[in-house]
């Protein structure tokens, strides 16, 4: 392995450490800044957001309707340009929440945990692509849109 190699491999790390730093933090002009213009974000459910503007309302409608997310990042793996974040998150619904359906579902003030991954491309100091993988029924199921299982069925 070359020099190069492990520079570029701690590059993208922190670009990534910096996107999820801003996020906590609920500054979305920082966490922005780490995605390249033509960027894309794929998160469950939705369909994918392309360009920097359509990544920001897909952070602003979450960030708008959990105000006190702050997930937790457990582990960062990286191979090259491409970083995988393990994290976990627990939040209350307290705000309006944009449904995949287009509808708009009022603040439940139910609170949701969860975990998931994120898979990053990181290309010259930016994402790329970025997808997210969460358990989307259990989501649905602890906001209520979704019948929580019952034993014995």
């Amino acid at each position: 392995m070359t020099v190069g190699v492990v520079i570029r491999m701690a590059d993208a790390k922190q670009v990534v450490e910096r996107e999820w730093q801003a996020y906590i933090q609920h500054d979305l002009d920082s966490l922005l800044e780490v995605y390249a213009e033509g960027a894309v974000l794929t998160v469950p459910d939705s369909p994918p957001a392309e360009g920097r503007e359509a990544i920001g309302q897909v952070w602003k409608g979450f960030l708008d309707a959990f105000p006190d997310d702050s997930p937790t990042v457990e582990r960062i793996l990286v191979d090259g340009d491409t970083v995988i974040v393990e994290f976990r998150s627990d939040q209350t619904n307290s705000g309006p929440l944009l449904l995949p359906s287009g509808e708009t579902l009022p603040a439940t003030g139910r609170r949701i945990a969860f975990q998931g991954i994120s898979i990053s491309d990181v290309e010259d100091g930016r994402i790329t692509r970025e997808t997210f993988y969460w358990d989307s029924v259990l989501f649905a199921t602890q906001l209520g849109l979704m019948p929580e299982e019952r034993e014995g069925l």
